[in-house]
C-alpha cells in the first residue's frame, strides 16, 4: 500500500471564475493554501486553460487537475467525483505521476526571422483561405503526401484527447511521449472519409521525430495562424490572448515554414488517478 504523503496545495485558478475560486477557498480552509516554494502539489481548479497557464508560468511542481463538482467536462484529467478535502487528499496520494514535454515550435517569417514557441498541448497550423496554404509536410526530411486541406494539428499525448481527437485524429496514451500529427480542414466529408478509411489523416510518430509544414507558394492570400495551447501567432508574429479582439490583415504573407520537433530540456509533471478520470461523453 502506497504511504500517505500530506497536501500541501497551492491552489491554482482563474480568480474571474467565481465558482472555482469559492471552491478553492472552501477547500483551502481545512488543507491550507501554501506557496509555490512551500506547496508539494499546484491544484488547477478550472479548465484545460487553467493547467496549461500553470505548465507555462508557474514552477516545477507537480500539477493536480480538478474540476469543479457538476462539471460535466472531457478533459481527460479532469477529476469529477472530489467534493471535499479527504476526496483531494486520498485522489492526491493514489495518482501516478507522469512527466511532460512540450512541443517547441519553429516558425520562419518572410524577413528571416525566427520565433519560437512551446506547447503542452497542441500546436495547430492553419489557414483561412482553406485548400491552398498548408498543403505539404515532412517527417524527418521525407515529404509525405500531400493531402489538401486547412492545416494540420501536431500534439503531445496531453493534447492527443483535445482538438486531435474532434477531427479524427488518433488518441495516445499520457505516459507515451509520442507525437500525433493530423490533417485538420478536408472540407469535402466524403474524401474525409475516404483518408480516415485508410488510415491517411492521422499518424502516430516518434518522440524524436521533425514535423515540417510548408506554406504553399502559388496561393494568392496566405491567411494563416499558428496556435499553440492556449496562445496564438498571426502571420505578422504578434502574439495573442483568444477571445481578446485582434484585427487580421489580410494582405499579409510572413508565415513561411513552421518546424515541430518535442523539446526534452523542458518538462512539466502531471498528477493522475484513472480512478478520477471524468468519462468523456463524445467519444467512447
Amino acid at each position: 500500500m502506497q504511504k500517505s504523503t500530506v497536501l500541501r496545495p497551492h491552489f491554482h485558478f482563474n480568480p474571474k471564475d467565481e465558482k472555482s475560486s469559492e471552491f478553492a477557498t472552501f477547500l483551502g480552509a481545512e488543507l491550507g493554501n501554501f506557496v509555490l516554494d512551500d506547496c508539494n502539489a499546484i491544484i488547477d481548479i478550472g479548465g484545460d486553460g487553467t493547467v496549461l497557464h500553470s505548465f507555462h508560468t508557474l514552477s516545477d511542481v507537480p500539477n493536480f487537475a480538478l474540476r469543479t463538482p457538476g462539471s460535466k467536462s472531457a478533459l481527460f484529467n479532469g477529476h469529477h467525483n472530489i467534493n471535499n478535502a479527504t476526496d483531494l487528499t486520498t485522489a492526491f496520494n493514489v495518482a501516478s505521476l507522469y512527466k511532460l514535454h512540450p512541443l517547441r515550435a519553429d516558425i520562419d517569417m518572410s524577413d528571416g526571422s525566427v520565433v519560437t514557441v512551446h506547447a503542452y498541448q497542441d500546436i495547430v497550423a492553419k489557414s483561412f483561405n482553406a485548400q491552398a496554404v498548408l498543403s505539404q509536410k515532412s517527417i524527418n526530411g521525407e515529404t509525405t503526401e500531400r493531402i489538401m486541406g486547412g492545416g494540420w494539428v501536431i500534439s503531445t499525448p496531453l493534447g492527443s484527447t483535445a482538438l486531435n481527437e474532434t477531427v479524427g485524429g488518433k488518441v495516445i496514451d499520457v505516459g507515451s511521449g509520442r507525437i500525433v500529427v493530423t490533417t485538420n480542414g478536408i472540407s469535402d466529408k466524403a474524401e474525409r472519409d475516404r483518408l480516415r478509411a485508410q488510415d491517411r489523416v492521422s499518424m502516430v510518430v516518434d518522440e524524436s521525430s521533425k514535423f515540417v509544414a510548408e506554406l504553399s507558394t502559388k496561393a494568392e492570400r496566405r491567411e494563416s495562424t499558428i496556435d499553440y495551447d492556449s496562445w496564438t501567432i498571426m502571420p505578422d508574429g504578434q502574439l495573442y490572448v483568444p477571445r481578446q479582439p485582434i484585427t487580421i490583415d489580410t494582405s499579409i504573407r510572413s508565415i513561411q515554414r513552421l518546424t515541430v520537433t518535442m523539446d526534452h530540456t523542458q518538462q512539466r509533471q502531471l498528477l493522475i488517478n484513472p480512478q478520477y478520470r471524468t468519462p468523456n461523453p463524445y467519444f467512447k
